[in-house]
């Protein structure tokens, strides 16, 4: 019987080994579900770059998600996402040219916000009004 209890003992041991090795492995972790319709942004970004980019835009322009995306994210349907994918064109293409009118890597400072400054619509500023006794300046000639 002293035999039988021992060999009792050891089970119950070896399970409670096992139970607690099987309780500390962490499940595997699926990565998250690729982008999908991507048009102009690479393909293969990582879904945490794309929100943390989504997140810059949405601040720049004072916007929430629903200011370019469908209740499908993947859905064309808003006018809004082609025009939000016509200024990431852009801001690729001035980036890449920079150099031709932006000396001394000023273009890491050119964003959303250059334009935007937190409104969905541009509004250009008014021109200053010329210094007093100047008048008005004459126009340049029309070129044809």
């Amino acid at each position: 019987m002293n035999r039988t209890l021992w060999k009792f003992g050891f089970l119950l041991a070896l399970v409670a080994f096992t139970l607690t090795l099987n309780a500390q492995q962490t499940p595997p972790q699926r990565p998250p579900p690729a982008p999908q319709n991507l048009k102009v942004l690479p393909k293969d970004m990582p879904r945490q770059q794309l929100i943390g980019i989504m997140g810059n835009w949405s601040r720049a322009l004072g916007v929430k998600c629903d200011h370019c995306h469908a209740e499908d994210k993947a859905s064309d349907d808003k006018p809004e996402k082609d025009v939000a994918r016509a200024m990431v064109r852009m801001m690729i293409n001035l980036r890449q040219n920079a150099n031709e009118f932006l000396p001394d890597n000023r273009i890491a400072k050119v964003s959303c916000w250059t334009c935007h400054r937190g409104s969905a619509k541009i509004e250009v500023p008014a021109p200053p009004a010329p210094p007093p006794g100047q008048g008005a300046q004459p126009k340049p000639p029309q070129q044809q």
